[in-house]
């Protein structure tokens, strides 16, 4: 059985997230969300209409420990929220974790 290999080991995590998100199947996913739901889940919680510019990953990409985790995480639909710019910062620059 083939060890499955750590980041830490031989992989660059920033430099694979960053072809995650700049993949063709992530832009796909991420303009689906956006079309399917226009609006800021989070502004629509505080009953504000707000257009989604962004989409976040619920469960970070960086918890994958190797590639194919990573790229679960990325292109899950289900680990994905629209939002507003506004909220998108709050959340990463508060560490706040939606689940």
């Amino acid at each position: 059985m083939k060890k499955k290999t750590n980041f830490t080991e031989t992989y660059n995590k920033k430099e694979e997230i960053s072809k995650l998100y700049n993949s063709a199947a992530y832009r796909k996913l991420r303009e689906t969300v956006l079309m399917e739901c226009p609006i800021c889940v989070l502004c629509a919680k505080e009953q504000r209409v707000t257009l989604a510019t962004e989409v976040h990953h619920m469960k970070y990409i960086s918890e994958g420990r190797t590639i194919d985790e990573m790229t679960k995480l990325c292109m899950d639909k289900e680990n994905l929220i629209p939002l507003c710019t506004e909220h998108h910062h709050f959340i990463h620059n508060n560490n706040i974790k939606l689940r």
